[in-house]
């Protein structure tokens, strides 16, 4: 035990170089968020109606695909999916969440 914490005490700026600068990076990389593309999505009279893409779980709704607005999300679009975190627009008029 004692030369753990010789061990600790010895080696903190180090420990905690490693420490802060995992807690940086970390949720960058674990975090990071993913635009949708047209690609991605069944887009259907301004609703998205079902998400197509199988790899990308922090996602960001855009306020449009190929100029038309994205009014809304069907009620089934992301069935299924594993989905960490969803950013909307502010065009959204209606959801069926």
């Amino acid at each position: 035990m004692k030369n753990l914490k010789n061990l600790l005490v010895n080696n903190w700026k180090t420990i905690r170089l490693i420490f802060l600068t995992g807690l940086f990076l970390f949720p960058f990389s674990v975090f990071a968020q993913y635009t949708l593309t047209s690609s991605d999505v069944t887009f259907s009279n301004g609703v998205i109606t079902a998400y197509t893409n199988t790899t990308q779980t922090n996602i960001i709704i855009p306020d449009n695909f190929g100029g038309v607005t994205v009014t809304g999300i069907g009620s089934s679009a992301f069935q299924n999916k594993i989905i960490t975190s969803v950013a909307i627009q502010n065009t959204f008029s209606a959801n069926e969440f």
